[in-house]
Protein backbone atom coordinates (compact mmCIF):
# COMPACT_ATOMS: atom_id res chain seq x y z
CA UNK A 1 0.00 0.00 0.00
CA UNK A 2 3.06 2.46 0.44
CA UNK A 3 3.84 2.32 -2.60
CA UNK A 4 0.89 3.13 -4.28
CA UNK A 5 0.84 7.33 -5.36
CA UNK A 6 -1.18 9.73 -3.68
CA UNK A 7 -4.93 10.46 -4.66
CA UNK A 8 -4.94 14.05 -3.90
CA UNK A 9 -1.31 15.80 -2.56
CA UNK A 10 -1.36 19.28 -1.15
CA UNK A 11 2.64 21.01 -0.51
CA UNK A 12 2.73 24.29 0.78
CA UNK A 13 -0.51 25.17 -1.00
CA UNK A 14 -3.37 27.14 0.55
CA UNK A 15 -7.29 28.22 -0.14
CA UNK A 16 -7.77 25.52 -2.09
CA UNK A 17 -11.59 24.10 -2.24
CA UNK A 18 -11.28 19.97 -2.44
CA UNK A 19 -14.81 18.94 -3.30
CA UNK A 20 -16.68 15.77 -4.35
CA UNK A 21 -13.61 13.72 -5.07
CA UNK A 22 -13.96 9.62 -4.97
CA UNK A 23 -10.25 8.39 -3.84
CA UNK A 24 -10.19 4.38 -4.63
CA UNK A 25 -7.12 1.98 -3.43
CA UNK A 26 -4.58 4.94 -3.83
CA UNK A 27 -2.35 5.74 -0.90
CA UNK A 28 -3.37 8.99 1.22
CA UNK A 29 -4.77 12.32 0.29
CA UNK A 30 -2.12 14.47 1.60
CA UNK A 31 -2.12 18.26 2.94
CA UNK A 32 1.49 19.32 4.18
CA UNK A 33 2.29 22.69 4.88
CA UNK A 34 -1.40 23.78 3.59
CA UNK A 35 -3.14 26.47 5.45
CA UNK A 36 -6.69 28.25 4.68
CA UNK A 37 -8.09 24.34 2.71
CA UNK A 38 -11.59 23.46 2.22
CA UNK A 39 -12.25 19.75 1.87
CA UNK A 40 -15.54 19.13 1.46
CA UNK A 41 -17.48 15.99 0.39
CA UNK A 42 -14.98 14.00 -0.54
CA UNK A 43 -15.15 10.13 -0.36
CA UNK A 44 -12.44 7.48 0.17
CA UNK A 45 -12.04 4.01 0.41
CA UNK A 46 -9.27 1.14 0.51
CA UNK A 47 -6.72 3.40 1.39
CA UNK A 48 -3.85 3.79 3.80
CA UNK A 49 -4.21 7.43 5.07
CA UNK A 50 -7.73 8.59 3.63
CA UNK A 51 -6.90 12.00 5.14
CA UNK A 52 -3.18 12.88 6.46
CA UNK A 53 -2.36 16.60 7.49
CA UNK A 54 1.20 17.62 8.59
CA UNK A 55 2.28 21.73 9.93
CA UNK A 56 -1.47 22.47 7.67
CA UNK A 57 -3.61 24.66 10.08
CA UNK A 58 -7.12 27.12 9.86
CA UNK A 59 -8.45 24.15 7.18
CA UNK A 60 -12.34 23.12 7.05
CA UNK A 61 -12.80 19.47 6.86
CA UNK A 62 -16.42 18.71 6.35
CA UNK A 63 -19.02 16.38 5.39
CA UNK A 64 -16.41 13.73 3.67
CA UNK A 65 -16.74 9.91 4.30
CA UNK A 66 -14.27 7.90 5.04
CA UNK A 67 -14.06 3.37 5.03
CA UNK A 68 -12.24 0.65 4.91
CA UNK A 69 -8.75 2.58 5.27
CA UNK A 70 -5.81 1.42 7.13
CA UNK A 71 -6.04 4.91 9.16
CA UNK A 72 -9.22 8.04 8.50
CA UNK A 73 -8.46 11.36 9.28
CA UNK A 74 -4.86 12.21 10.96
CA UNK A 75 -3.82 15.39 11.59
CA UNK A 76 -0.07 16.41 12.83
CA UNK A 77 1.93 19.10 14.39
CA UNK A 78 -1.31 21.47 13.36
CA UNK A 79 -3.76 24.10 14.77
CA UNK A 80 -6.45 25.59 14.21
CA UNK A 81 -8.81 23.36 11.86
CA UNK A 82 -12.22 22.26 12.43
CA UNK A 83 -13.35 18.83 11.21
CA UNK A 84 -17.19 18.43 11.47
CA UNK A 85 -19.94 16.47 10.00
CA UNK A 86 -17.68 13.62 8.74
CA UNK A 87 -18.35 10.01 8.87
CA UNK A 88 -15.19 7.64 9.57
CA UNK A 89 -15.86 4.22 9.26
CA UNK A 90 -14.19 1.19 9.62
CA UNK A 91 -10.35 1.55 10.12
CA UNK A 92 -9.18 -1.30 11.43
CA UNK A 93 -5.86 -1.37 9.92
CA UNK A 94 -2.50 -2.48 12.55
CA UNK A 95 -2.69 1.36 13.52
CA UNK A 96 -6.51 1.72 12.65
CA UNK A 97 -7.63 4.99 13.62
CA UNK A 98 -10.86 7.19 13.35
CA UNK A 99 -9.79 10.55 13.84
CA UNK A 100 -6.11 10.72 15.51
CA UNK A 101 -4.33 13.86 16.82
CA UNK A 102 -1.01 14.01 17.29
CA UNK A 103 0.83 17.51 18.70
CA UNK A 104 -2.31 19.36 17.69
CA UNK A 105 -3.91 22.43 19.48
CA UNK A 106 -6.87 24.68 19.53
CA UNK A 107 -9.20 22.13 16.87
CA UNK A 108 -12.57 21.35 17.17
CA UNK A 109 -14.04 17.97 15.97
CA UNK A 110 -18.46 18.52 16.12
CA UNK A 111 -20.73 16.09 14.97
CA UNK A 112 -18.74 13.15 13.30
CA UNK A 113 -19.70 9.52 13.09
CA UNK A 114 -16.84 7.23 14.36
CA UNK A 115 -17.50 4.06 13.98
CA UNK A 116 -16.34 0.37 13.85
CA UNK A 117 -12.83 1.15 13.85
CA UNK A 118 -9.94 -0.07 16.14
CA UNK A 119 -10.16 3.57 17.83
CA UNK A 120 -12.47 6.33 17.59
CA UNK A 121 -10.71 8.80 18.94
CA UNK A 122 -6.69 8.83 19.08
CA UNK A 123 -5.03 11.80 21.01
CA UNK A 124 -1.78 11.80 21.35
CA UNK A 125 -0.32 14.98 23.43
CA UNK A 126 -3.33 17.18 22.22
CA UNK A 127 -3.04 19.89 23.17
CA UNK A 128 -0.09 20.38 22.44
CA UNK A 129 0.44 24.13 23.02
CA UNK A 130 0.07 25.28 26.87
CA UNK A 131 -3.14 27.34 27.10
CA UNK A 132 -5.00 25.94 24.03
CA UNK A 133 -8.13 23.36 24.45
CA UNK A 134 -9.32 21.06 21.80
CA UNK A 135 -13.14 20.59 21.61
CA UNK A 136 -15.20 17.26 20.90
CA UNK A 137 -18.66 17.87 20.81
CA UNK A 138 -21.90 16.46 19.56
CA UNK A 139 -19.78 13.50 17.78
CA UNK A 140 -20.89 9.63 17.71
CA UNK A 141 -18.40 7.31 18.97
CA UNK A 142 -20.24 3.67 18.06
CA UNK A 143 -18.78 0.41 18.35
CA UNK A 144 -15.29 0.84 17.94
CA UNK A 145 -12.71 -1.26 19.69
CA UNK A 146 -11.73 1.52 21.81
CA UNK A 147 -13.56 5.15 21.96
CA UNK A 148 -11.09 7.41 23.05
CA UNK A 149 -7.16 6.37 23.37
CA UNK A 150 -5.34 9.30 24.97
CA UNK A 151 -1.60 8.75 24.42
CA UNK A 152 0.65 11.68 26.93
CA UNK A 153 -1.73 13.82 27.89
CA UNK A 154 -0.34 17.22 29.38
CA UNK A 155 -3.50 19.71 28.76
CA UNK A 156 -7.38 19.99 28.77
CA UNK A 157 -9.72 19.00 26.15
CA UNK A 158 -13.03 19.34 26.35
CA UNK A 159 -16.02 16.43 25.71
CA UNK A 160 -19.56 17.59 25.40
CA UNK A 161 -22.49 16.12 24.11
CA UNK A 162 -21.05 12.90 22.86
CA UNK A 163 -22.76 9.75 22.15
CA UNK A 164 -20.63 6.47 23.27
CA UNK A 165 -22.43 3.63 22.52
CA UNK A 166 -21.40 -0.18 22.21
CA UNK A 167 -17.62 0.63 22.56
CA UNK A 168 -15.37 -2.25 24.13
CA UNK A 169 -13.41 0.15 25.72
CA UNK A 170 -14.91 3.78 26.13
CA UNK A 171 -11.45 5.14 26.81
CA UNK A 172 -7.84 3.83 27.47
CA UNK A 173 -4.83 5.42 28.91
CA UNK A 174 -1.79 4.17 27.41
CA UNK A 175 0.86 6.36 29.03
CA UNK A 176 1.49 5.96 33.21
CA UNK A 177 1.33 9.43 34.51
CA UNK A 178 -0.46 11.20 32.08
CA UNK A 179 -2.87 14.16 33.17
CA UNK A 180 -6.23 12.64 32.42
CA UNK A 181 -8.16 14.43 35.12
CA UNK A 182 -7.59 17.55 33.74
CA UNK A 183 -10.28 16.84 30.93
CA UNK A 184 -13.88 17.86 31.18
CA UNK A 185 -16.68 16.28 30.03
CA UNK A 186 -20.59 17.11 30.51
CA UNK A 187 -23.79 16.35 29.11
CA UNK A 188 -22.53 13.17 27.49
CA UNK A 189 -23.91 10.01 27.10
CA UNK A 190 -21.87 6.55 27.87
CA UNK A 191 -23.97 3.28 27.11
CA UNK A 192 -22.83 1.57 30.46
CA UNK A 193 -24.18 4.50 32.92
CA UNK A 194 -25.87 2.82 35.51
CA UNK A 195 -27.73 6.10 37.15
CA UNK A 196 -31.31 6.84 37.22
CA UNK A 197 -33.10 10.39 36.41
CA UNK A 198 -35.67 10.64 39.16
CA UNK A 199 -36.58 14.41 38.66
CA UNK A 200 -36.72 13.49 34.95
CA UNK A 201 -34.66 15.81 33.56
CA UNK A 202 -32.80 14.20 31.34
CA UNK A 203 -29.87 14.38 33.58
CA UNK A 204 -28.15 11.63 35.50
CA UNK A 205 -28.92 11.42 39.72
CA UNK A 206 -25.06 11.19 40.19
CA UNK A 207 -22.07 11.43 37.96
CA UNK A 208 -20.57 9.22 35.40
CA UNK A 209 -17.17 7.79 36.25
CA UNK A 210 -15.20 5.67 34.03
CA UNK A 211 -12.21 3.27 35.78
CA UNK A 212 -10.09 1.05 34.64
CA UNK A 213 -8.97 -1.59 37.08
CA UNK A 214 -6.76 -4.67 35.83
CA UNK A 215 -7.22 -3.81 32.03
CA UNK A 216 -5.13 -1.58 32.53
CA UNK A 217 -2.03 -3.78 32.31
CA UNK A 218 -2.90 -4.77 28.57
CA UNK A 219 -3.09 -0.88 28.03
CA UNK A 220 0.40 -0.26 29.26
CA UNK A 221 1.94 -3.62 28.07
CA UNK A 222 0.95 -4.05 24.47
CA UNK A 223 2.32 -7.72 24.36
CA UNK A 224 -0.34 -8.98 27.12
CA UNK A 225 -3.72 -7.66 24.42
CA UNK A 226 -2.73 -11.69 23.09
CA UNK A 227 -4.92 -12.31 26.51
CA UNK A 228 -7.96 -9.47 25.87
CA UNK A 229 -11.14 -10.87 26.00
CA UNK A 230 -9.57 -13.80 27.64
CA UNK A 231 -11.70 -15.87 30.49
CA UNK A 232 -8.88 -15.79 33.01
CA UNK A 233 -8.44 -12.05 32.35
CA UNK A 234 -12.16 -11.41 32.85
CA UNK A 235 -12.09 -13.11 35.33
CA UNK A 236 -9.37 -11.35 37.19
CA UNK A 237 -10.62 -7.82 36.00
CA UNK A 238 -14.07 -8.81 37.33
CA UNK A 239 -12.83 -9.40 41.09
CA UNK A 240 -10.90 -6.51 41.04
CA UNK A 241 -13.72 -4.92 40.37
CA UNK A 242 -15.41 -6.16 43.44
CA UNK A 243 -12.28 -5.73 45.76
CA UNK A 244 -9.70 -3.64 44.17
CA UNK A 245 -6.31 -5.20 45.33
CA UNK A 246 -4.53 -2.34 43.44
CA UNK A 247 -5.62 0.87 43.13
CA UNK A 248 -7.66 1.63 39.96
CA UNK A 249 -7.22 4.52 37.39
CA UNK A 250 -10.13 7.20 36.67
CA UNK A 251 -10.21 8.12 33.10
CA UNK A 252 -13.74 10.30 32.97
CA UNK A 253 -15.73 12.13 34.92
CA UNK A 254 -18.40 13.32 33.80
CA UNK A 255 -20.71 15.57 37.15
CA UNK A 256 -23.78 15.94 33.76
CA UNK A 257 -24.32 12.36 32.13
CA UNK A 258 -27.03 12.31 29.58
CA UNK A 259 -29.61 9.56 29.98
CA UNK A 260 -30.27 9.11 26.42
CA UNK A 261 -28.27 9.28 23.24
CA UNK A 262 -28.45 12.59 21.40
CA UNK A 263 -28.91 10.88 18.09
CA UNK A 264 -31.05 7.65 16.53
Amino acid sequence: MGLRGDGIRLWYSHDNLIQNNHLYKSRDMVVWYSSNNQILKNYGEYGRYSLHFMYAGKNLVEENIFKYNSVGIFFMFSSGTTARKNQVLSSTGAFGVGIGMKDTSDFIIQDNILAYNARGLYLDQSPFQPGTTNIYEDNQILYNTVGVQFHATQHKSIFNRNDFIGNMEIAINDTPGSKIDINEWSNNYFDDYAGFDRDKDGIGDIEYKNFTYLDSLWQYYPNLRLFYGSAIMSILNFISKLAPFSEPELLITDMNPHMEPYNE
